[in-house]
């Protein structure tokens, strides 16, 4: 009896994980989110570069020659296109956002024309000065919305030393001190909250300077001044706040303090005060 004998089919060749292209791709994927972490963005090529050179070297390897390798070098360079990107992004934002720190803070501006403070006088741009003591008006309104409306006073300004443990002492810090009375309240409430309070800042050169200053505030508080911004006020309770402001050195503004501002943006119910230096009490 005769056998029809037929030789094995030869058993498939096992896969081959390929050990570059696996660690690769793990690095690669890590180098990915590290390429979104903002100004430590370089963090990334830390993972990314191991990841491009362990899937050329995946790569190259013939029995190696699987997805893996491929993926690693997808990854690895998405990563450094991604982190370039974000880097650099970030370097034109921050860059824009300090120059309108600097060169944007006059906002009694027309256009992009800089308003001269000297030259012009503040009244040629809507703004009124008041003297220390004199009581003005304050409203909050906008786009025909009711706001809140304050009676003003502004006592003056004082000038203060930096707490111990401010972050920097580069610089001159004021407090502006006064009293401010709510006349009418958003929508009704019973009292203000900070998104009622009207902004602050000193004119110096002509620059509207709105820093905020590490200042020594014991004094103020003995004075019996709060600060602008805890001014949860009821209806026509009068309110003693300080605001502090720091000068920086680093702005290169020298000159003596022009006046005191108080109101809001491109606002020309603002109010400015010429400055008159006070002791506390």
């Amino acid at each position: 009896m005769g056998m029809n004998a037929h030789a094995p089919a030869p058993a498939p060749a096992p896969k081959v994980t390929s050990v570059p292209g696996l660690i690769g791709l793990i690095l690669g994927v890590i180098a990915i989110g590290a390429a979104f972490a903002g100004p430590f963005a370089f963090a990334a090529w830390i993972f990314a570069l191991p990841a491009l050179v362990l899937g050329l070297v995946g790569a190259s390897r013939s029995q190696d020659r699987n997805g893996l390798p491929i993926a690693a070098l997808v990854t690895s360079v998405t990563a450094i296109v991604v982190s370039v990107a974000v880097l650099v992004g970030y370097y034109v934002f921050t860059t824009s956002k300090s120059d309108s720190v600097q060169a944007e803070p006059d906002l009694t501006t027309s256009g992009d024309s800089v308003f001269d403070l000297d030259a012009d006088g503040p009244e040629s741009a809507g703004l009124t000065v008041h003297e220390v003591g004199e009581t003005w008006v304050w409203d909050s309104s906008w786009s025909g919305q009711q706001g809140t409306v304050w009676d003003i006073t502004i006592h003056g300004l004082v000038e203060l030393p930096f707490v111990e443990w401010s972050p920097t002492e580069d610089g001159r810090c004021y407090a502006i001190v006064g009293t401010m009375t709510p006349t009418a309240i958003e929508g009704g409430a019973l009292e203000t909250s900070l998104l009622d309070v009207p902004l602050a800042g000193l004119y110096v050169d002509d620059v509207l300077v709105e820093d905020f200053g590490y200042c020594e505030l014991d004094s103020l508080a003995a004075a019996g001044y709060e600060s602008i911004y805890a001014a949860a006020v009821p209806l026509g309770s009068e309110y003693p706040f300080f605001v502090t402001k720091l000068v920086p050195d680093s702005y290169g503004l020298s000159g003596d303090i022009q006046f005191i501002w108080v109101g809001g943006y491109q606002d020309t119910r603002a109010g400015l005060v010429e400055p008159v230096f006070i002791e506390l009490p």
